[in-house]
């Protein structure tokens, strides 16, 4: 039964973190972010989604160097919200949405 490209990574020394991210060759509009609302217990997203079903990913950050995945999601279109609870490590946090 196939499942699709199949990539074998060779020589890979033990211990590592690899990311591997799939390009699904969308290229409509981008899902957006709108204005955060800042609530006592988190932050609220609202995510503008086009409807074309574009699979995208949340991702947060507290130095725009290192970022940690949310949500990942199929867009329907419309506005989708997504509530990020505070972290008492956390003073400052980033958002993006990126499409592979």
């Amino acid at each position: 039964m196939a499942f699709g490209i199949v990539q074998t990574l060779t020589n890979v020394a033990a211990g590592q973190i690899i990311t591997v991210t799939e390009h699904q060759g969308y290229t409509g509009p981008a899902p957006s972010l709108g204005v955060p609302t800042v609530l006592t217990d988190g932050v609220q997203l609202s995510i503008t989604e086009p409807s074309a079903g574009a699979v995208y990913t949340l991702e947060a950050s507290t130095d725009l160097v290192n970022w940690t995945k949310l949500l990942a999601r199929t867009s329907f279109g419309g506005n989708f919200p997504y509530t990020d609870a505070f972290s008492p490590d956390r003073a400052t946090c980033f958002y993006r949405v990126v499409v592979p």
